[in-house]
């Protein structure tokens, strides 16, 4: 942007005279000091449109609402504009940043880009009350805003003013540009003031190495030499103080920072000693591929396994089938045997008859399986002789017949 922003405030900048933490515990030998001189500081007296970080929050409803009655426009020369705020690149730009610092400072409304194209008064009215109760958390609009907001932008130092007309019409093209800038500018003013208060918050020691401390050493030493006062012992201890809680303050960092690389060395050590986590993990991968082999061999010969007992199994059900049919028949023809038995009506004295016919029965068999014996080793014998005398016959025959021959 080419609008000048006001500078950084140092009212808030604190002195080495005033309060502060000590760097090394010892708050309580400079916390209540104040300037050699009694006098305050000469970086208390300077003031910014911003003011310090709590008093400026307190006087800013005076400023923004005590005085605005009486802040209003003149009519004087009207101040050119000198950005470009009806280029279509520098609204677009100017939404964005708008749309970024409202979401992130907590905006309760709705809010986009659309909405900033072409607002309403209602929306432009909640936009702008939020930035200026930014400034001041009791700023509310006491009249017509028509009339309050160019108060109020004058009494900030707006460069530049906004005419009524344009606050009469505010989606209007050729007004809305206009009061587009003015948030532009009240959000780069309320973004540079934050940083100014971070920037006067931190210590200054540690962020600029004790260099604005040394500024502000210089600045009430020579304050003391124009009031006449040539001495700045007091001063001088107090820096010296300073240095030596920064540096009691380094040689604990460094004696943490020694022991700490101790354990890192000792820790580097005990990983470069032996084998390396990489090492480690090879040889962990190649044993547990071993062993997958290994597993996989095994499952496989499992399953070879489990399949023939499959086949053996159904092999069994076949047989262990086929036996319940056997089982089933002949436990039928047993039931048959029994229901004909059940039907015979027999007396135990037919049961003794019948068992002695059976042993008279038993014996006539072995007797005529002798008698058989005997006789066929009879028919045996015969059957020899009756073989031998066709043998005899055979060669008498054989022997007439020669004698037939020779006759």
């Amino acid at each position: 942007s080419n609008v000048r922003h006001p500078p950084p405030s140092m009212a808030s900048r604190s002195s080495l005279a005033g309060p502060r933490p000590s760097l090394g515990g010892l708050g309580a030998a400079s916390a209540n000091r104040q300037s050699v001189s009694g006098r305050a500081s000469m970086a208390s007296k300077r003031q910014s449109i911003m003011g310090t970080a709590e008093d400026a929050r307190r006087s800013r409803g005076m400023s923004l609402g005590g005085r605005r009655s009486s802040v209003m426009p003149s009519g004087g020369r009207k101040v050119e504009d000198p950005r470009p705020i009806r280029d279509k690149a520098y609204m677009s730009k100017s939404i964005r940043k708008l749309i970024v610092y409202l979401s992130e400072h907590g905006y309760d409304r709705s809010i986009s880009s659309q909405i900033l194209t072409s607002p309403t008064t209602k929306d432009f009215l909640s936009i702008i009350s939020f930035l200026l109760a930014s400034i001041d958390p009791n700023f509310k609009f006491l009249g017509k805003f028509e009339d309050e907001i160019p108060a109020v932008l004058k009494l900030i130092s707006y460069p530049t003013t906004v005419g009524r007309s344009a606050l009469t019409a505010i989606g209007n093209p050729t007004s809305w540009p206009q009061l587009l800038a003015a948030l532009s500018w009240l959000t780069d003013l309320l973004k540079y003031a934050e940083i100014v208060a971070e920037k006067e918050a931190d210590d200054s020691f540690d962020n600029e190495d004790g260099h604005k401390m040394f500024v502000d050493y210089l600045t009430r030493a020579y304050a003391l030499f124009l009031a006449g006062e040539d001495d700045t012992s007091a001063l001088e201890d107090e820096v010296a103080f300073v240095f030596n809680s920064k540096n009691t303050q380094l040689r604990q960092e460094m004696e943490s920072l020694r022991t700490s690389n101790v354990e890192l060395d000792k820790q580097l050590q005990h990983l470069t000693g032996g084998e390396t986590p990489l090492q480690k993990a090879e040889s962990a991968n190649r044993d547990l591929r071993a062993d997958s082999a290994k597993f996989e061999a095994h499952i496989q010969q499992l399953q070879e396994h489990r399949a023939k007992l499959n086949d053996k199994l159904q092999a069994e059900e076949a047989e262990r089938a086929a036996k319940a049919s056997e089982l089933a028949s002949v436990t039928s023809e047993i039931e048959t045997h029994k229901a004909v038995i059940a039907k015979q009506e027999l007396t135990p004295a037919d049961v003794a008859r019948m068992h002695a016919e059976r042993s008279h029965l038993e014996g006539e068999l072995a007797k005529l399986r002798a008698h058989k014996e005997a006789l066929s080793a009879q028919q045996w014998d015969q059957e020899v002789a009756v073989s031998k005398g066709v043998d005899r016959i055979h060669a008498k025959v054989a022997q007439a017949n020669e004698c037939s021959a020779r006759l």
